[in-house]
């Protein structure tokens, strides 16, 4: 019987979400493009990335360990939850793009001018999140953060054909997904993979706390983590340089190929750190209503909204408005703009979550709704 996470791991894994979405909003607002003065934190936010991969492999074990008996309740919920913030996304980029371009033509096309090219082809393939597949990379116009989409959704998809499918099936679809995605996009599995045994890891560590158990496995997880993540590391990185040579060898350079050793560098301890601190505060009396705590949630529910519009968001303001870029304020009112528009979109989307949801519920498993998630149950993307 798989148990629900207590409040105390929730709330820990909200906010750890939510600072990975700030931190990858902070990098992109140093860029050259809407920054001088600052030092550029991409890098950062890349890392950023990583650990939401780590991330959602775990929350996405933990939900399918603990709600979805069939498969299509998985396809389901993940296609609503992605598509109600997608759709609403792909819309706004479209029209930030257009009223960006046409109030600062030269400062808007010097920078993601050769992003505008073929609209309807970049429209199908990122609706589609195959954007990536085979070292494509076909941006969404401005919104250069979506390329992660292409790999969440594959990772989604095989995961949830390895979890419920049997037999040869299952490896037909597997390895037929991965070759789908292509090379490059395998090679960041593992750290998704590294999430979803994480969770295994933690359930076993919790599952009969006692008050020595926990604090050894609290001494235990913090030593593991000094000792082997650089090892970790080390191996995982070894393996991606021979994947890498094998695929420069038979393709040309794939995108993104150049971050690989720092979603790795910063995925793997990040794993560590939340194991740790998981069983650190498991059991731990929160109370899931107070206001501290509700706040955290609506800052969390706005993780996936800010992460697929603050871009286009930073790319209109700064064409409208004639801002000096080596000046803070300017660069942290952008901020806090991209971080309130993500958690104001958050109950929209949320409602049109459930729309979708509802409506796939009743074409495909008539007469069987699926109750509304909660917070707790819904941390990935």
């Amino acid at each position: 019987m798989v148990r629900r996470l207590p409040a105390s791991s929730s709330l820990l894994l909200d906010i750890v979400r939510f600072g990975a979405s700030a931190m990858v909003a902070v990098g992109h607002v140093t860029q050259s493009h809407f920054s001088t003065g600052w030092s550029d934190l991409t890098t950062h936010a890349v890392e950023s990335v990583g650990i939401f991969f780590v991330l959602s492999g775990f929350v996405i074990r933990y939900t399918t360990r603990l709600k979805y008996a069939r498969i299509g309740e998985y396809w389901i919920d993940r296609v609503s939850r992605i598509y109600s913030v997608v759709l609403p996304a792909v819309l706004f980029t479209i029209l930030a793009d257009w009223i960006a371009a046409r109030a600062n033509p030269g400062y808007f096309f010097a920078h993601w001018g050769q992003y505008m090219d073929h609209p309807v082809d970049r429209l199908v393939q990122n609706l589609l999140f195959t954007s990536q597949f085979w070292s494509r990379s076909t941006a969404l116009f401005s919104n250069g953060p979506f390329w992660s989409l292409s790999y969440e959704c594959l990772y989604y998809a095989i995961y949830g054909c390895a979890f419920y499918l049997r037999g040869a099936l299952r490896w037909i679809m597997v390895l037929g997904l991965i070759a789908l995605g292509g090379a490059h996009i395998a090679l960041l599995f593992p750290l998704w993979v590294l999430g979803c045994v994480l969770y295994e890891i933690y359930e076993r560590l919790t599952e009969r706390p006692s008050g020595w158990r926990s604090h050894l496995s609290f001494a235990a997880i913090g030593a593991a983590g000094a000792l082997l993540w650089q090892p970790s590391v080390t191996a995982m990185l070894a393996v991606k340089n021979r994947m890498t040579a094998f695929l420069l060898e038979h393709h040309h350079q794939p995108p993104n190929l150049h971050w690989m050793r720092d979603y790795y560098r910063v995925g793997i301890p990040a794993a560590f750190l939340m194991l740790w601190l998981l069983v650190a505060v498991d059991g731990l009396p929160v109370h899931a209503r107070s206001r501290w705590a509700r706040s955290v949630r609506v800052l969390a529910e706005g993780t996936f909204p800010l992460y697929v519009v603050h871009f286009p968001l930073y790319v209109l303001i700064a064409s409208l408005i004639p801002y000096d870029h080596g000046n803070p304020v300017p660069k942290i009112a952008m901020l806090l703009a991209a971080i309130t528009f993500g958690v104001l979109l958050a109950f929209p989307t949320n409602h049109f979550k459930d729309a979708i949801r509802n409506r796939l519920r009743d074409w495909f498993l008539p007469g069987d709704r699926m109750p509304a998630a909660r917070s707790a149950e819904t941390v990935s993307s």
